[in-house]
């Protein structure tokens, strides 16, 4: 009998071995499995992040800003989900960690709404934001964590309504200005609604109200039961409120620590004393009206375009009149023709802000120019917005003003450098080469394709940084850092900065990077203003004074209009007035370089080279901007250099000149 225990004792101990084996190989497989996913999935997206940043730093009017600034808030949004989904460290541990970090609540409620406003739009939904003017600017939370929770309430508001409105509203619940402040976030909706009994059912993972719901609206019904999860790190969960056809209130309460922050200085909204509000929608109204008595600014009130011209027909007088584009019987555009026809002297036209959705922006742009809309703002409208677009209107009223200036990119300049790039992926070795032309345009590159090129170009090329992907064929990032640096003990008095190329979100990824003898490292997506510092830290560097223009051809390198109308916005007759301004800065300065110059005066010649310099900067005049700068920065006076740098810009401004008057006749 105890021979047989023993035995079967034995037996079982050894199945125990081998299932324990199989469980550990099959949890390796899939750590592993999970960790190549997250790099595919990741990899694809570095290009749209990346591009799409790059983008957005052009020329871009109105409507293509907006939609690729969505792109981008969309795309990161993906990508911070990718990361935490698939971070195989964080899976394996079985747990979660918030990274707290100081919030704009104001910028973060904005994107969270920006997210879901072409949804909303397309399905004819009225989107509000809805911010109480006590409420703290800056909160003390995990913004991704934050965000994904709220953009899972909107997405799920507007796929469960056909009609009405959906609303963001966050709201103080203790005093606001305490260090520490209880807030209530609520997600509102007109949709369907949800029955009694099914209302504690829709927090489990996989479930919706019932089997039609599925098959109407879709989705796997676990964007609550992360919600909550998430919600439960904060020490707080969901509370729902809902009544069959009427709606949906989704609500959670935290307590944050919270700043105040400095307020903004909008300049010129001083001069805004009364506006006239015309929107079908109340709660819009509303909102609104809070944001303009912030201002102390008096608020009138209508439903519809008839109202709005009856209230105009008993003279009474705006200084802006906020239009709302979608009204029934008379939209935003009628009403505006009207106004436009009966109320509207030549020299004195009403001053119109027209509120539209992004669906719309093609015919409204040509409707906006015909019709001499100031400007437009797209819903919902976010308080920073509509207090620049009044201060816009206000600076433009007000004659003492200067010329707005215009920020210039920072740049990085240096002696010529050598960049190594070992990169695998297609389009990302196109946007790093992108990023590193643009920021160095006199950088030599050379490409490798995996480690192991690199490790040959690095034996015959003097590279003075080199920026190294990690996952790559032949020889990873790791492998090929440990071989250079086995190479340069022999060649380099100093070590070459190695930069890992690394997705960051992998738990210890970062401490073998620098354990293989990489310097630094860099977050995929890489974006332009990430590349700067690092070759500001590692390379010899300083960042471009503003007067430095790099050569240019073509019509914009002499005079390009799109700095004046990003400044003017759709506003032609400030346009107008700005190259006007513009024109005369220029006939002044001209008039006080050739005085100068007769009198042989190097001091003044670079007083006036710098004012000169200003003006074609924020002007947008590249190459008169250069030819400037070498004037204010003259160490002599050299009379045949100087009359030669004279003639120039004597010649480039009369051809800036030209160019302008061009654009005034188009105006």
């Amino acid at each position: 009998m105890s021979t047989q225990d023993i035995t079967e004792s034995y037996l079982q101990r050894e199945e125990l071995k081998r299932a324990k084996q199989l469980a550990e190989q099959a949890s390796v497989a899939k750590s592993e499995f999970l960790a190549n996913m997250s790099h595919e999935i990741r990899t694809p997206l570095n290009g749209v992040i990346g591009f799409t940043d790059l983008v957005l730093r052009t020329s871009l009017n109105e409507t293509q800003h907006q939609y690729l600034s969505i792109v981008d808030q969309s795309a990161n949004a993906l990508l911070s989900i990718i990361n935490d989904i698939l971070d195989f460290s964080k899976i394996e541990a079985g747990k979660l960690e918030m990274a707290i970090e100081k919030v704009d609540v104001y910028e973060i409620s904005s994107q969270a709404a920006d997210i879901i406003t072409y949804q909303a739009q397309n399905k004819g939904l009225e989107m509000l934001l809805n911010l109480p003017a006590d409420l703290p600017r800056f909160i003390y939370i995990d913004s991704v964590r934050l965000k994904q929770i709220l953009v899972n309430l909107l997405g799920n508001a507007v796929k469960f309504t056909e009609q009405g409105e959906i609303e963001l509203k966050i709201t103080p619940l203790t005093d606001p200005t305490q260090d520490y402040v209880t807030f209530r976030f609520e997600v509102r909706d007109t949709g369907i609604g949800i029955k009694p009994e099914m209302q504690e059912r829709i927090f489990d993972a996989f479930s919706q109200e019932d089997a039609s719901t599925t098959k109407k609206y879709g989705g796997t019904g676990l964007g609550l039961t992360i919600s909550n999860k998430l919600l439960g790190l904060m020490g707080s969960r969901l509370e729902l409120v809902s009544k069959p056809g009427e709606g949906s209130c989704f609500s959670f309460d935290v307590r944050l620590k919270t700043e105040t922050g400095d307020a903004i200085n909008w300049q010129g909204i001083d001069l805004i004393k009364s506006v006239l509000i015309v929107d079908d929608n109340e709660n819009n109204r509303l909102i609104l009206r809070q944001m303009f008595l912030l201002k102390q600014i008096h608020v009138d009130e209508a439903s519809n375009g008839f109202e709005a011209l009856q209230l105009l027909g008993r003279n009474k007088q705006y200084d802006v009149i906020l239009m709302d584009y979608h009204m029934p019987y008379m939209d935003g555009l009628e009403t505006i023709e009207k106004i436009r026809a009966n109320f509207s002297s030549a020299t004195d036209k009403q001053t119109v802000i027209l509120l539209h959705s992004s669906s719309d922006d093609e015919r409204l742009i040509k409707a906006s120019e015909s019709l001499a809309i100031s400007q437009r703002l797209v819903k919902p409208v976010k308080m920073t917005d509509l207090f620049r677009a009044l201060s816009r209107l206000g600076q433009q009223n007000d004659t003492s003003l200067s010329v707005v200036e215009i920020d210039t990119p920072e740049e990085v300049v240096m002696r010529p450098i050598n960049v190594l790039l070992v990169e695998d992926n297609k389009v990302n070795q196109l946007l790093a080469k992108t990023l590193v032309a643009k920021i160095v345009p006199n950088a030599q590159i050379w490409e490798a394709n995996n480690g192991q090129e690199a490790v040959d170009l690095f034996a015959r090329q003097q590279p003075d940084l080199i920026l190294m992907d990690i996952q790559m064929p032949v020889m990873n990032g790791y492998e090929a850092t440990q071989r250079i640096r086995e190479l340069e003990k022999d060649r380099y008095e100093r070590s070459i900065p190695i930069i890992a190329l690394t997705a960051g979100t992998v738990k210890g990824e970062r401490e073998k990077c620098l354990a293989a003898g990489m310097n630094d490292f860099i977050t995929k997506p890489i974006v332009e203003k990430s590349m700067v510092s690092l070759f500001q830290k590692w390379l010899e560097t300083q960042p471009v004074d503003s007067q430095v223009i790099t050569n240019s051809e073509g019509p914009d390198a002499h005079f390009d209009p799109q700095v004046l109308k990003s400044i003017a916005g759709e506003d032609m007759d400030f346009m107008e007035k700005l190259i006007e301004v513009a024109e005369s800065e220029l006939h002044s300065s001209q008039a006080v370089l050739l005085e100068q110059l007769q009198a042989q005066n190097l001091d003044g010649l670079k007083s006036a080279g710098h004012k000169l310099n200003g003006t074609a900067l924020s002007a947008g005049m590249p190459n008169l901007a250069k030819l400037a700068y070498k004037l204010e920065h003259l160490d002599r006076f050299d009379p045949n250099v100087v009359r030669e740098l004279m003639a120039d810009t004597q010649a480039e401004i009369k051809q800036v000149i030209s160019l302008m008057n061009d654009v005034l006749k188009a105006v």
